[in-house]
């Protein structure tokens, strides 16, 4: 598939590369309030609309079947992430992590008020989840810029 094929039509941006670039920058945008403005919950916001993005190329691409290894790539990444919430999900329901909080980090295992390995996994089940997600998404966008130069070196 050309790179004009995925990204142009008739001189217009295509929606598969609107969703997903918008489901890589929200991604991005993800890790950045994490690592910059601490802000875990605008974080896992963000996270979640990526994966939720990355979940419309299968509309928006036509399936499974119509998209290229690298958006495949992001839709796995997607469901990745989802799971994730959905695991988390499931331990709130049953009480499992539930009574933890994010002070907890504040102090260290075995201090007054600290957690405990088992206990900060519980919490946060659902950033392992994330995280592996993440990883997907890299190797998709190192996929879609090996995918560039290839059609642009084709095109020269």
């Amino acid at each position: 598939m050309s790179s004009e094929t995925v990204w142009m039509t008739s001189g217009s941006i295509k929606p598969v590369a609107v969703i997903t670039a918008l489901a890589l920058l929200l991604a991005l945008g993800s890790i950045l309030v994490t690592r910059v403005l601490r802000a875990f919950t605008l974080a896992d916001v963000l996270s979640v609309a990526s994966f939720a993005a990355a979940l419309m190329l299968l509309k928006v691409g036509g399936g499974w079947s119509s998209l290229d290894m690298p958006r495949k790539l992001l839709v796995a990444g997607g469901v990745i992430g989802l799971t994730g919430v959905a695991v988390k999900l499931v331990f709130v329901a049953f009480g499992i992590g539930v009574g933890a909080d994010h002070a907890m980090h504040a102090a260290g295992p075995g201090e007054a008020g600290g957690a405990d390995f088992a206990e900060r996994l519980k919490m946060h089940i659902h950033h392992l989840f994330f995280n592996i997600a993440f990883l997907v998404y890299l190797a998709a966008s190192l996929g879609l810029a090996w995918q560039a130069l290839r059609n642009k070196t084709a095109a020269e």
